[in-house]
Order: structure tokens, then sequence, then C-alpha cells
């Protein structure tokens, strides 16, 4: 843990987040853990850790927090995010989001 580390608060109307900050130590910690199943258990059995890991997560976004886990030599090469491959009938047919039903709209 270093004893330097500023947390990054985003607040209501705060246009100056920096969400690219550097992410908790806290969190590190328990990113390395994650790795081994009696870490996992243990950090499991700690809530208040968990939560701040969970918000700092929700702080940091999920560029940082794939960089983080790909940084680990713990994780697994099957956890890590792979990116899409674009194929000829992707390309072809791009798939459009679907609309969202009405209340009471039955499908037809």
């Amino acid at each position: 843990m270093t004893d330097n580390y500023t947390p990054a608060v985003a607040t209501a109307g705060d246009t100056d987040f920096n969400w690219r900050g550097a992410i908790d130590p806290d969190l590190q910690e328990a990113i390395a853990l994650l790795g081994d199943d009696e870490n996992r258990l243990r950090l499991a059995s700690h809530p208040g850790l968990v939560h701040r890991a969970a918000r700092q997560l929700l702080l940091v976004g999920d560029a940082a927090i794939d960089a983080a886990v790909a940084a680990n030599p713990n994780v697994p090469a099957a956890w890590l995010p792979t990116p899409k491959k674009e194929t000829l009938l992707t390309r072809l047919f791009p798939q459009k989001p679907s609309k969202p039903r009405g209340k009471g709209v039955r499908r037809g």
C-alpha cells in the first residue's frame, strides 16, 4: 500500500473527474488476490474491502480495470477481454440496436 494515494471522488455535476486516474491500492491488492482460490475466499470475507473495491471499479471505468487485470500475472488468459473480430457477415449486415416496445404492446 502506498501512503501518497489520493482517491478521486466524483460528485454530481463534476465534469473534470479524471477517469484515467490512479487505481486505489486496495483495489490493486484485491485484483492481485483474485488469481488464487484461497485468497478469493479471504477477500470475500472482508465486506468493507469488497465495498470500497466495487465503488472504485465504478469510478475508474472499464479501460483501467482491463489494464489492471491484464497486468496481473495470476489472472488466467481466459479472463482477459478479447476484441470482437469483424467478419464479412458482420460487415455486410451490421446489427441494429433493438427498439424497446411500449408498455402493453404485444409481439406481432
